[in-house]
């Protein structure tokens, strides 16, 4: 029989129902503040990100000013960066929204990704009489 790995938090979880008065009471305060601990880790950044973060906004900025539709290689070779950190962090970029990844055609190396910036949303003014 393989053993299974229970969690911290799935010990808690099979727990309910099964004791009372204050067991009960410190098994609830328990998960509630496991929960609150993994709830921030969620929300807070890590130190990678912390460090990307001017990248990104570096990647933007000449994926910007370069218009239309810039490859990974490109990118890496503009901003002294290597070609997979430009290229991972042109694609989370991609994930968020911000760019658009595209697969352009390089002569004598086939397919590669390109970024270009995302088209803006524009909304129109319903409410409003002309």
């Amino acid at each position: 029989m393989a053993d299974t790995i229970m969690t911290y938090k799935d010990f808690l979880k099979g727990l309910e129902g099964k004791v009372e008065g204050d067991f009960e009471k410190k098994r609830v305060e328990l998960l509630d503040s496991l929960n609150a601990k993994n709830e921030k880790r969620k929300n807070t950044p890590t130190k990678a990100q912390k460090e990307n973060a001017p990248i990104k906004a570096n990647i933007v900025e000449f994926v910007k000013n370069a218009g239309g539709v810039v490859l990974g290689t490109a990118i890496a070779e503009g901003l002294g960066l290597t070609k997979q950190k430009a290229s991972a962090l042109a694609r989370q970029l991609a994930e968020d929204g911000i760019f658009v990844a595209e697969n352009v055609k390089v002569k004598g190396k086939g397919e590669q990704k390109g970024y270009r910036l995302a088209e803006p949303v524009e909304v129109e003014d319903e409410g409003e009489d002309e």
